[in-house]
């Protein structure tokens, strides 16, 4: 997310000082046709920003995107002035393209620019900076790319990205629902990327650590910040075949800023946050597939995300799904959920609550001898017991979790 804040800080510098906005200009209404011009049509056109673009700003995505693949390659040089410094215009590695249309102000750029990005997150080696190019201040004709990489750094940087998306990636079953794409993919990310904290303290973490805010960073570094988790599941689901886009906002408490993603499943969108859901210790699944209400309770959303609307389906909820979503505090019914989770091999049981039974399902779960007693009284018939294991409680979400000893922490 730091990075996101960071290509805004940038533009700004860059293009003169003028105010940001996240303005989508003129979306093509129903009677529209998208332009669909370009080699690349087929790569593009579905993707969820671009679908949010009138058809001038869609050509210019499209000459964007055959520039990107046809110059990953080659080691072009753009030259890009830095106005956060009186040094005169540098060199980088980049791409420089002509724009079939013109853009008419700073803001436009900006959103050509994010929605780019914010689509296709494969191309993890664009800079957090862009410079652009045209006849006066508000008409623009060009832009360049600026890449963290040189031709032959990118070319090994996705054989390895190559390798860790197809070994997650071969996880997945054959025949399997969106569901479960999206399960595997989640705790597969979980499971291989750490929080980077140096990343995220740094005085400029874009420019000190940039695979960090990357799909490369997270799956074949194994360390990343909110916006490189957000972009390895961007780009593992797409693979999959599942539409996902970016949320930008902030965690509530802290005001820190912070990046997740809306997923499609099955014709309805959730927030799921593999960040937030990646504990220190353990694989929790909090934030997996929330609605619109409950992803509210713990984080706020900017305004200006791209055609993210309120989100009511609960089908694909994490506990709803797993039918572990209890509106009871009765001991035996709660007993029976955890014995159906041990029986399926499970070494944690994560449950929610409804707001009233809550606080008295808390007091069953640390009643450790009580507990146990009832579920080995269920799984004796399967010749199984109940492991030891250690409670979590989070009163906010009204969830209860149980981790077997030993289990954890993860990886």
């Amino acid at each position: 997310m730091r990075k996101l804040l960071a290509v805004l800080a940038a533009c700004f510098l860059l293009l003169g000082g003028a105010g940001c906005q996240f303005l989508w200009p003129n979306a093509p209404t129903s009677s529209e046709e998208t332009d669909k011009h370009g080699a690349y049509a087929g790569e593009y056109t579905g993707k969820w920003c671009y679908q949010r673009l009138n058809t001038r700003m869609q050509a210019c995505y499209a000459a964007i995107y055959e520039a990107v693949a046809e110059g990953i390659d080659a080691d072009e040089m753009v030259t890009v002035a830095d106005s956060k410094s009186s040094t005169p215009p540098q060199e980088y590695h980049g791409v420089k393209v002509t724009l079939p249309r013109q853009l008419f102000s700073r803001s436009e750029a900006q959103t050509l620019y994010v929605a780019f990005t914010w689509d296709n997150p494969q191309f993890f080696f664009i800079s957090n900076t862009y410079g652009l190019t045209g006849r006066n201040a508000d008409s623009y004709d060009s832009i360049s790319l600026v890449f963290t990489m040189n031709a032959q750094e990118r070319a090994a940087a996705q054989r390895q990205l190559d390798r860790a998306l197809n070994d997650i990636l071969a996880d997945i079953r054959p025949g399997t629902y969106e569901y479960g794409k999206e399960l595997t993919i989640h705790d597969a990310v979980a499971a291989r990327c750490r929080y980077d904290e140096a990343a995220a303290a740094a005085a400029d973490p874009a420019a000190q650590f940039p695979n960090a805010f990357s799909a490369y960073g997270a799956l074949v570094e194994g360390r990343a910040v909110c916006e490189g988790y957000s972009r390895a599941m961007q780009l593992l689901l797409h693979k999959a075949g599942i539409e996902c886009t970016l949320v930008s906002g902030a965690g509530k408490k802290t005001g820190v800023a912070h990046m997740w993603n809306l997923v499609t499943i099955d014709g309805r969108n959730y927030h799921v946050d593999a960040t937030w859901d990646d504990s220190d210790d353990v694989l929790r699944h909090n934030y997996f597939n929330l609605t619109t209400e409950q992803i509210e309770i713990s984080h706020r959303l900017d305004k200006d995300n791209i055609g993210v609307d309120t989100c009511t389906a609960t089908e694909a909820n994490f506990f709803v799904h797993g039918k572990t979503y209890l509106h009871t505090y009765k001991q035996d019914d709660i007993a029976a959920v955890i014995a159906q989770q041990v029986r399926l091999g499970k070494d944690a049981v994560e449950m929610r609550f409804s707001d009233d039974t809550y606080g008295n399902a808390a007091v069953f779960f640390r009643q450790t001898k009580v507990l146990t007693a009832k579920v080995n009284a269920l799984l004796k018939d399967a010749g199984l017991a109940m492991w030891e294991y250690e409670v979590r409680g989070e009163p906010d979400e009204k969830i209860l979790s149980l981790y077997k000893k030993g289990a954890y922490p993860k990886g």
